[in-house]
């Protein structure tokens, strides 16, 4: 759908989120499928602040950090599926999430995290990846997804209680690049251990201030974007390490990172 010829590839954490807050009213999300969502890691694919939907029938798979995240708010979830992201659910300290007849699985950090040191969270009755229930200190021989302290998940079920998408999505990692723009006003220095370095505005270096780009740097500039040196930029590579300017969408130096 975005006119390229199929060449693109979704990755996890390509969008960012659908944000439900106190002003949502009497909102429901039923059999919805939410899929690559989550670029903010410090919130997730779907956001729950003061507000408290219906959540039923629920896919939320491939996200970058958290798929759920819940903030002051106490929503109850059933028959939902939290799959391939790094936290299925983060469960602020304002928060009150209770889940249930649910199934996770691959998610690569947590299938809940539960901040609220004040709170058990309730999610039994959930399938967690493994018959024998999710990693916990608590239960040592569980082979499902780990889950943090403060969750309650026993009993836990032995089988997915709901159908897993079928066929299931694959889900690549995200794209890894350093997003620069704006107007640097201290000396500067830029190293290939942070390559590419994506321009997504203008870079301007101020009067009397250095930018330093080191060998072997990868600069990448979206449409229309510039590097605007009214200070002192100062690119020297090598031989071997080449410094490179040049488009967000040349895949052969720098991986894909657009």
């Amino acid at each position: 759908t975005n006119g390229d010829n199929n060449n693109s590839v979704p990755a996890a954490g390509d969008w960012e989120s659908i944000l439900f807050t106190v002003f949502g009213g009497s909102s429901s999300l039923d059999h919805v499928v939410i899929r690559y969502g989550g670029s903010n890691p410090n919130t997730g694919a779907v956001i729950l602040y003061e507000s408290a939907p219906a959540l039923n029938h629920l896919t939320v798979m491939g996200s970058a950090g958290r798929g759920l995240y819940v903030q002051s708010a106490a929503p109850v979830i059933q028959n939902s599926v939290f799959g391939s992201n790094v936290i299925g659910i983060f469960n602020d300290t304002l928060a009150s999430t209770v889940i249930s007849n649910s199934a996770f699985f691959n998610n690569s950090q947590f299938a809940v995290d539960n901040f609220n040191t004040s709170l058990i969270l309730s999610a039994t009755l959930n399938y967690w990846g493994g018959d024998k229930g999710p990693y916990h200190a608590s239960n040592p021989t569980g082979n499902g997804d780990p889950v943090s302290d403060q969750v309650a998940f026993s009993p836990p079920l032995a089988t997915s209680p709901v159908p897993f998408p079928s066929p299931r999505p694959s889900f690549p990692p995200p794209l890894t690049y350093t997003q620069v723009s704006g107007v640097l006003v201290n000396n500067t220095t830029w190293t290939a251990d942070r390559n590419p370095y994506l321009v997504v505005g203008d870079v301007t270096v101020n009067p009397g201030v250095q930018l330093r780009i080191e060998p072997g740097v990868i600069l990448k500039f979206s449409a229309g974007r510039s590097l605007v040196g009214h200070g002192i930029p100062d690119a020297v590579g090598t031989d071997r390490q080449r410094i490179i300017f040049t488009s967000a969408k040349e895949d052969t130096v720098g991986g894909d990172s657009h």
